[in-house]
Parts: structure tokens; sequence; C-alpha cells
């Protein structure tokens, strides 16, 4: 999964895919296709991968290539906020990271139309959290060349009136703005895998009420 500081999330992603059965086709949008790789290694019947991003489709190919799952993979450089896709197509949506880039209630919209019946959306997302704003004009924003607002708790209301059966986990109340921060202090030194074990670690023993007023990300599942 594209989301080393979301573990626990991750998790969950993955066990709630296996559980739907690998039988199963599989829509990554955004991201550089490692959930869409992932899911043709654990035995899955076709991945696509929907990106902007001409280099991160070169990418999830190559890695394709490298593993022999090419013929299961299906790729298309454009826009997730309009998916040039027809109805009913897959059984599993992943986002993780780009929802916040489009416009919500248009791209779930667009998601439950491409999904089966019985089919299911999942997505992990950034959110605003308190001391972000202080957390980004210290130590800058995690991408640099990356301008967008993350999703916040109004936008989650708004999103939970449109689609009232959308259900929403919220996770890393308060470690994982410090552990991107000491990953910026001594410039990626330790790597990725270290401070992903060391959030998952805590986060699981963070209480839900607090999770859900300090949280800094969210997993969204929607059922077709």
């Amino acid at each position: 999964m594209d989301a080393y500081y979301e573990p626990t999330a991750a998790k969950r992603v993955l066990d709630t895919s296996i559980e739907i059965g690998l039988d199963k086709t599989f829509l990554q949008i955004g991201g550089c296709g490692l959930a869409a790789i992932s899911w043709l290694l654990l035995g899955g019947k076709s991945s696509t991968l929907i990106t902007p991003s001409p280099s991160k489709r070169d990418f999830c190919l190559a890695l394709a290539n490298e593993f022999n799952v090419q013929s299961k993979l299906k790729l298309q450089v454009s826009f997730g906020k309009s998916l040039l896709l027809g109805d009913c197509q897959f059984d599993i949506v992943f986002i993780q990271g780009s929802l916040h880039h489009m416009q919500y209630e248009k791209a779930l919209t667009e998601i439950l139309r491409v999904l089966r019946k019985g089919g299911i959306f999942l997505a992990i997302e950034v959110l605003e959290a308190p001391g972000y704003k202080t957390a980004t004009k210290l130590l800058g924003k995690r991408e640099k060349e990356v301008k967008c607002e993350i999703l916040d708790r109004f936008e989650l209301y708004v999103l939970k009136k449109h689609f009232p059966d959308l259900d929403i986990t919220f996770y890393r109340a308060f470690i994982r703005y410090f552990m991107l921060g000491f990953s910026k202090i001594t410039r990626g030194f330790f790597g990725d895998v270290w401070p992903a074990k060391v959030i998952f670690f805590w986060d699981r023993r963070v209480k839900d009420v607090v999770q859900e007023k300090f949280g800094s990300y969210v997993l969204l599942v929607l059922k077709k």
C-alpha cells in the first residue's frame, strides 16, 4: 500500500479486500499503483490504476513487469474526479491520499457508479487535526510541491450527510505529526519503516473517543 504513515488503516484495507474475495476486480485511483500490484500478487483477478501522472503509470507498469503480472493490469492516465469507465465494473475501489484533490460528492457518486452491487469503496485520507497548521508552518508539508488543502471535519460531516452509509474511522491521535516532523528533521536517515512501526504500536493503544477528536487521518468505507 502507498501508506507508510497509515499502517493501521492500510492493514484494515488489506483485510477487508481479502474478505471480499480474491476473484474480484480492483481499482486504485491515484498513487503509484502499489495497492493495485499488491492485489495481483495476492492472487487478485485484475487491477486497474488511474493516475494523472505518466511517470507513476510507467512506474506501475515496470513493477508489474518485474513481478510478471502485467497481463492482469490496466493503466489509465486521467483525473480520478471523472472516471472514464463503464458502470458496474469493479468490486473494490481504493484511494489513498488523493480524495482531497477532488470534489468529494461528485467523486463518491462516480465511484458508486463504477462499483458492482455488493462492491466496496475504501479511502485513506489525511485529516486536519489540532496542530496541523502550526506544524506545516514550522516544518512545511511532507511533499513541498503540493499546494492542496487536506480534508477537515466539517467536510467529513457534509460527506456523511450526502452518504449516510459512509463509515468513518479516525486514527493517529497524536504521534503522526511528531513522527513526520522527526523524519523531516533527520532527513529520512532512519527511513520510513521504523517510524511506521512506532505509529502502529501507539495507534492501537489510543481510545476511539480520543482518536475521533484528535485523529490526523481517517479510513472511509462505503458499501454499495
